[in-house]
């Protein structure tokens, strides 16, 4: 019944942002390529929509599996705003968990820390990409920074764990 009534509402102004961002991210939750359609309308309204670009990037992300659209979206939204920690950290996760390029993914995770340095997630992350190369003193750091800010961080605590034999 939402989706018949955002599109009702686009029907009645096509410039209407808020129904084409809903819109994107039903459609993103059922897997379905509309989503893809409702976010390009959502940025034909408003170009610099960090928003937009973020559904898109998801849906591309976790629906398309397109990485490079991914990361062109999540670049997208570095370059209109280098604080975007979540941009950032979504680059670091790509390059990662499925590129396979740690020292991209670390440069992306510095960068969603330098964005916000209480950000324990993206310490967590860094800490994971550095132990996976062998870099244990750093990934200890990173795993020990994230429980300072997070005390109870049942994943950086596992990590600490496992670096710290």
């Amino acid at each position: 019944k939402s989706i018949s009534s955002f599109q009702t509402a686009l029907e009645q102004d096509a410039n209407y942002y808020a129904p084409f961002m809903q819109l994107g991210i039903l459609y993103t939750e059922k897997s379905n390529p509309l989503a893809e359609q409702y976010f390009n309308g959502a940025l034909k309204v408003n170009p610099r929509s960090e928003e937009a670009f973020y559904g898109r990037a998801m849906y591309y992300q976790e629906v398309k599996h397109d990485y490079d659209k991914a990361i062109q979206d999540y670049t997208s939204i570095v370059q209109l705003n280098p604080r975007n920690r979540n941009a950032h950290f979504n680059l670091g996760y790509i390059h990662y968990e499925y590129l396979k390029v740690p020292d991209q993914a670390i440069k992306h995770y510095t960068d969603a820390i330098n964005a916000d340095p209480s950000y324990a997630e993206a310490y967590y992350n860094r800490g994971l990409t550095y132990e996976s190369v062998g870099n244990l003193p750093a990934s200890k750091s990173d795993y020990d920074k994230a429980l300072s800010i997070r005390p109870g961080y049942t994943l950086a605590s596992a990590g600490l764990d496992r670096v710290s034999k």
